[in-house]
């Protein structure tokens, strides 16, 4: 199928790319924020990231209708550098496979370093 700009399956492969990844990182963001921080804080760290992801999933509608009305390939710009900024900073994160989850501040400091 070919709309007036070209090809339409690239631009629903993209979509649909996009989309599986906005999924995965949401997930993501829920494990990591569980594992990674002590029990003491960990129930505010996960609302923390939930009301951060809200935000963003409510001011991106906005932003995509401002940019596109500057260049239609503003907002997929920056979605995706944005995504591969937040991709890049995870790669840094500690390990946690088959470590006990941390209990105190001292243990999170340490979680990385832990061999």
């Amino acid at each position: 199928m070919r709309s007036r700009l070209g090809p339409v399956w690239p631009k629903v492969v993209a979509s649909l790319v996009a989309k599986g990844t906005s999924t995965a990182s949401y997930q993501l963001a829920y494990l990591l924020t569980g594992e990674l921080y002590p029990t003491g804080v960990r129930s505010l760290a996960i609302s923390l990231a939930s009301a951060f992801s809200s935000i963003g999933a409510a001011v991106s509608s906005y932003l995509n209708d401002l940019l596109v009305a500057v260049v239609w390939w503003g907002p997929a710009a920056v979605y995706g550098v944005l995504s591969l900024a937040a991709a890049l900073l995870t790669a840094v994160l500690p390990e946690t496979t088959l470590r006990p989850l941390p209990d105190t501040v001292e243990d999170t400091r340490t979680l990385g370093n832990a061999g």
